[in-house]
């Protein structure tokens, strides 16, 4: 069995050079129809002419099979035709006709079953691709259900319980109380509509063409406006550093990366740390940075995150989400025909960038809509 399989390894190796496999063949044959006009009637050599034979109907297809079967023949008559006196040529005529027939058969007969072989093995791998397909989408569809059951009804929650506070009228709520109620009913709001939003995107995204619009803009303005508006930055010190950069970009699509990386820096970063953003001139476009002084990204994790419902850790008391706001920035940048990353900021913590070329590529990774912008 150890020889087999030895047999069978550098058949399979020798398979890969078709011309190299052939020449071993065909010289497998001659030394075979030497040794049997060598023994003559002594020795049955047969079964040794099949060996090339059945390999290169195996390993190279009927066709090959057929030719060395062909061959096989010729070389076995001639070595019968010298091993013979001319009185008996009838019996190597008979010989080469029953080789002929076996020959052909075994090499048709074993093409055959390698063609059926590697039909069942399509068959099996797409089946297998099948399965994990179903696999993942079923592990992704309990990873939504978790995620929506757990972190849509948290902000929901607290909006509930403050508003009915509120409306029960209780007497210890005071005026400045009742302010803070209403801001915190604000805030889990706008919390609850963010994840709604990137819901819908996930779900736009996954089911439908994707397109962007390209609009002449200044990257520049569109993020510093971004940092001036986002309340995730209102208690942080943010270090601000943002360039003139015309070019044409689908400005809703920037304004999602940008808001998504910041709220990514405010749930896995401690309050008092700093946040360094900058949006400046790269090779062929633009590159977009949101640092944080925070712990930083583990290695194995870096293209982890960028996976729908996949989650770094938490900081104590941070606000968990769906696990699909980093999975949306890389997707809105190769939506422009560019790329997102995160790696080590210098000095400590995560540097997330994402580079976008100065003009999208229609061919890249969806349907670019060009629009003209309006004054």
């Amino acid at each position: 069995m150890r020889r087999l399989s030895r047999l069978a390894l550098a058949s399979e190796l020798l398979a890969n050079r078709r011309r190299t496999f052939l020449t071993c063949a065909w010289l497998t044959i001659l030394v075979v129809g030497l040794v049997d006009h060598v023994t003559g009637t002594d020795v049955g050599l047969g079964p040794f002419y099949l060996v090339p034979i059945t390999l290169a109907a195996w390993y190279l297809g009927t066709s090959a099979g057929l030719q060395l079967a062909a061959g096989a023949a010729a070389v076995g008559f001639m070595a019968d035709v010298a091993a013979f006196r001319a009185s008996q040529v009838f019996i190597p005529i008979w010989n080469a006709g029953a080789r002929v027939a076996t020959f052909v058969f075994v090499a048709w007969m074993v093409g055959q079953m390698r063609a059926a072989f590697d039909r069942i093995s399509r068959v099996a791998h797409a089946e297998q691709r099948t399965a994990q397909r179903l696999r993942e989408a079923d592990e992704t569809r309990n990873t939504f259900v978790r995620a929506v059951s757990h972190d849509l009804r948290t902000p929901l929650a607290a909006i509930i319980w403050l508003a009915e506070a509120l409306a029960g009228g209780m007497p210890w709520i005071d005026e400045e109380e009742a302010k803070r109620f209403l801001d915190r009913i604000a805030a889990n709001a706008k919390a609850l509509d963010g994840l709604v939003v990137d819901l819908l995107e996930f779900d736009r995204l996954n089911h439908a063409a994707k397109e962007i619009s390209l609009t002449q803009c200044d990257l520049g303005e569109l993020v510093a406006d971004v940092v001036r508006h986002d309340e995730f930055l209102v208690d942080r010190r943010v270090h601000l550093t943002v360039e003139p950069l015309p070019g044409r970009f689908d400005p809703t699509l920037v304004e999602r990366i940008m808001k998504n990386l910041i709220t990514n820096v405010a749930r896995y970063t401690p309050s008092d740390t700093d946040v360094w953003i900058r949006a400046e001139h790269d090779a062929g476009g633009v590159l977009l940075v949101v640092e944080d002084a925070g712990p930083g990204v583990p290695l194995e994790m870096r293209e982890v995150i960028f996976e729908p419902f996949r989650q770094g850790t938490l900081i104590p008391g941070g606000s968990s989400g769906l696990g699909i706001g980093l999975w949306l920035v890389a997707n809105f940048a190769q939506m422009h025909g560019g790329r997102a990353w995160v790696q080590d900021r210098p000095g400590g913590g995560a540097s997330f960038r994402v580079h976008l070329p100065s003009r999208a590529s229609a061919g890249v990774s969806g349907r670019v809509l060009d629009a003209v912008a309006t004054n």
